[in-house]
């Protein structure tokens, strides 16, 4: 059996520092007038995320909303962040270039979403000068040049360490350095409307506002942070000419972390801000909360914006008593905005017609119990036939022993079988059996791959792995000789037998990274050199003989097959399988002791 393959271990990394970023994001926010969302309101809205995380995937806790209203959109943190990192260096210098790439494409990503401070720039041009390098490295030079010219318009004193990077890639990158160096010069100009802020070009500090930048051409995010606030990133284009751009912190002023997390906003063109925001903060979707009171009565409002497409679908209001929701309400409510279910205890605008129901199903007539049949007669004497067609069936129970391979016992791959055996044969002389064999095992996966898939992202400190088995199997199939050890007329015959052929096995696991599966299967073939086999049969009727058997097989594999199915595995274009020849240093015996019982007949 292969070992867990490193691409895995390296996709969990990169899955580790990018949380559930590829998921549909809904997040739950009060909405009130200025100051914000009330103590009853913020309570009703995390009751209602509750509700609604029961019912849908992507429910943000309020947690990851306050976080991303301080300005980290990414639920990883630098040092998740730096893991990741080590995990795509290990994975360029394995080979898997592709992997690589990727992970750092998504830690990139991931370090321009939180709040730029000194150590995320440079975690950001180190990950940005290693995907260069593996850009260049599997023929991409363009890709290459272009994430070369970014880094260097951030950062033009950056220099790679000769001791990590090769001189082809060194004097790549004093190409672009000199390139840059040459073009005309762009000036970009920043204002704030807030005193004091502080002005972030690429990730990296450059001043107060209002600042001045002289540049080379190009485009620029450029974004700000005063008394704990951050201004949405701008993308200023310099391609061309001279700009001037202004951080905007109304939206940033809007938010109410601490209450709900939530919104203070004025009733005129709510909708439109809260898109705004929402767009802001990351989200795909967004479940907005708030208070109304028509004629004395208290209502909790809730509405379910598209914030993709900046529609409003559903809305409803649930009717409030002393401020608390009815028995049922919150469910009801969720259910509504989650599917259209519609309840007595909501109002909505228009309400759909009702499903008519599907009439219940009839039960089916208990069937009339057939007549037993007639007991067969006793059994005559066994007839002996010397020469003729036999076939075998067999069931057992097998468990394995040696290793797989180099360090690997089947041990840790296998718990047990339960084969079922098929035999065909021509007999000579009423003692003598040549023929074939088939069998199928259903084969319990044991849980060692899953222990070295753990230890080896615990060693990196990767949270929330889980790994479950599944069933699996074992087929045999060859020639076989047997020889009954007694004459022909006996009633209790024991047999010999002798066979060699070919044998292969499927274990398969699912394997979970924060939430995301993959399946991977993995898939052993080789030689059975030899089998052996030793069995008792009794005559139970003519031509008919039942009994006990033991069977000792002796194999090794000789290839392997790596399957990865599953979400994960086509959101990192893993999907597919790998066949790869085992070294014959690391090919080792193994043995299949199968104990059961074997039907054989005679024709």
């Amino acid at each position: 059996m292969p070992r867990w393959p490193a691409a895995l271990v390296a996709a969990a990394l990169m899955l580790t520092s990018r949380g559930r970023a590829d998921d549909r994001s809904l997040g739950v926010l009060a909405v009130a007038e200025p100051p914000g969302p009330s103590t009853e309101l913020a309570e009703l809205t995390f009751q209602l995320r509750g509700a609604l995380a029961e019912r849908t995937g992507g429910v943000l806790e309020s947690s990851e909303i306050r976080a991303r209203m301080g300005g980290q959109a990414s639920s990883a943190s630098l040092l998740e962040l730096d893991r990741a990192y080590a995990g795509a260096v290990a994975t360029f210098h394995a080979g898997d270039h592709e992997v690589s790439i990727r992970t750092l494409r998504a830690v990139m990503d991931d370090l321009e979403h939180l709040p730029d401070s000194p150590e995320a720039f440079a975690q950001w041009t180190r990950a940005g000068m290693r995907l260069a390098r593996a850009e260049q490295t599997v023929g991409h030079r363009a890709e290459a040049t272009a994430l070369l010219e970014r880094l260097l318009r951030a950062a033009p004193d950056l220099v790679p360490d000769p001791q990590q990077y090769p001189p082809s890639y060194l004097a790549q990158v004093e190409e672009v350095r000199d390139r840059l160096a040459a073009q005309p010069r762009r000036r970009l100009t920043v204002h704030a409307e807030r005193r004091g802020a502080r002005v972030f070009v690429e990730g990296r500090e450059i001043g107060v506002a209002p600042a001045t930048l002289s540049l080379p051409p190009g485009r620029y995010r450029v974004s700000g942070r005063v008394n704990g606030l951050a201004a949405p990133a701008i993308w200023a284009d310099l391609s061309a000419t001279d700009q001037l751009v202004a951080l905007d912190f109304t939206l940033a002023d809007a938010l109410r972390p601490a209450s709900g997390p939530g919104l203070a906003l004025r009733q005129a063109d709510r909708t439109g801000k809260v898109i705004a925001v929402a767009a802001w903060l990351g989200l795909d979707q967004a479940v907005t909360t708030s208070l109304l009171l028509e004629r004395d009565i208290a209502y909790l409002q809730a509405t379910l914006l598209d914030v993709r497409r900046g529609q409003l679908l559903r809305e409803a209001r649930l009717r409030l008593a002393s401020g608390v929701a009815p028995a049922g309400g919150l469910t009801a409510l969720a259910a509504f905005l989650v599917s259209g279910q519609q309840s007595s205890l909501l109002a909505v605008g228009s309400s759909p017609s009702p499903v008519p129901g599907e009439p219940a199903a009839r039960a089916a007539p208990a069937p009339v119990p057939a007549a037993a049949p007639p007991a067969a007669p006793p059994a005559a004497p066994p007839a002996a036939a010397a020469s003729g067609v036999t076939l075998g069936l067999g069931l057992g129970y097998g468990v394995a022993f040696g290793d797989a391979a180099l360090d690997m016992p089947m041990g840790d791959f296998t718990s047990g079988s339960v084969p079922v055996v098929l035999e065909a044969g021509y007999r000579f002389a009423g003692r003598f059996t040549v023929g074939a064999y088939l069998q199928y095992a259903y084969a319990s996966s044991a849980e060692g791959p899953c222990r070295e898939f753990r230890a080896q992202l615990a060693a990196v400190g990767v949270p929330g792995v889980t790994c479950s088995t599944s069933a699996g199997y074992v087929l045999r199939y060859g020639i076989e000789g047997t020889y009954r050890l007694a004459s022909p007329g006996r009633t209790v015959v024991p047999w010999l037998g002798l066979g060699v052929g070919l044998e292969q096995s499927r274990v398969a696991y699912a394997a979970s990274v924060q939430g995301e599966r993959m399946d991977i299967a993995q898939k052993a073939s080789g030689i059975e050199y030899l089998n052996l086999q030793l069995g008792v049969e009794w005559a139970a009727s003519p031509g008919v003989w039942v009994g006990p058997f033991l069977l000792l097989s002796l194999a090794q594999y000789t290839e392997a097959t790596v399957s990865l199915t599953g979400p994960l595995a086509d959101q990192l274009g893993m999907a597919g399988s790998t066949t790869e020849d085992i070294p014959s240093s690391d090919r080792k015996l193994h043995q299949w002791l199968v104990i059961g019982l074997r039907g054989r007949l005679d024709l």
